[in-house]
This record gives C-alpha cells, structure tokens and sequence, in this order.
C-alpha cells in the first residue's frame, strides 16, 4: 500500500503567477510639494528568487530598504544593483501587507545637491550588499539639501 499524491492521476494546474510593481513619488521643498510621479516597476530576477527563498527557505531578509541613484540606463530582469547607487541612501520602509498587495511606504532627505534618475528596492540597507528585488526609473528630479521624497512602492501578486 502507497500513501500521497499519484502526480500521475493527479489534476495540476499551471497557475501562471505574476507580480506587477508600481511606484508614487512626491517630492517636498519648504514642505510644498514640487513634483509627482507615478509608473510600473520591473520586478528582476533576483526579486523573484527572494519570493522563492522566503517562501519555501523562510531565510531571506526583509525587502525594505530603498537605494537612490543618478543612471538613466534602462533596466533590465538581470540587474543586480542601481547602475550607480547614491551613498548613503538606503532607505527602510514601513510595510504593510493586505490580501494579495504588499505596499512599503519610504521617506528620504537629501543630504545635498544631487538628481534623481533610478530607484531599488533592497533587501539590506548597506549599499552594494544583498539583493535588489526591483529597479524603476522615476522622472528625473533634480534635490536640493532638505527635499524630501516620499515613495510608495507597491507590488501586486495576480494569476495570468
């Protein structure tokens, strides 16, 4: 006598799971808000090892931490890091999760002058260390010393 599932008559379904990302930005000067923008983000391959570590693993850290960073280049599913992330610019963030979305809301202020052109999400707020789970590229915005950026990131699990 066996036990357990006959994967050989045993109905399967493909579930085709899909994580869509999407971002808001406001931008602050003197607490008036200067700018907005909102799009998609792409969700990269080391993003979808971290679902897969953490769900079946339970040993990822928590995805975060947000990074800053002045390249334009687009991204791409095999990026592992900003093109050129901003030091000290990790960011943590607070997260909440309701149903299938999970939403991190982020706040930076810039130490200085610097242009805005590229964001990640990280599992580590040390620069160049752990795994970026997804890159965007926001409308470039140009800081000043004290602007403040607020950021939702939201990512959305959905079957195709």
């Amino acid at each position: 006598m066996t036990t357990g599932i006959d994967p050989d008559r045993t109905p399967c379904m493909d579930t085709k799971l899909r994580l869509k990302g999407s971002y808001e930005i406001k931008v602050k000067r003197n607490g008036k808000v200067i700018h907005i923008d909102s799009g998609k983000n792409l969700v990269v391959d080391d993003g979808l090892f971290l679902v897969m570590e953490s769900t079946f693993l339970g040993s990822s850290p928590v995805t975060e931490h947000l990074g800053i960073g002045d390249d334009a280049t687009s991204p791409m599913v095999t990026d592992e890091d900003l093109v050129s992330e901003l030091g000290a610019t990790r960011t943590l963030g607070g997260v909440s999760v309701l149903g299938n979305q999970v939403t991190i809301t982020f706040q930076f202020t810039s130490g200085g002058t610097i242009t805005v052109r590229e964001m990640g999400i990280f599992n580590n707020t040390v620069v160049g260390a752990g795994k970026m789970f997804s890159r965007f590229l926001p409308q470039e915005v140009d800081l000043v010393l004290n602007d403040v950026i607020d950021v939702i990131w939201i990512l959305q699990a959905t079957g195709a």
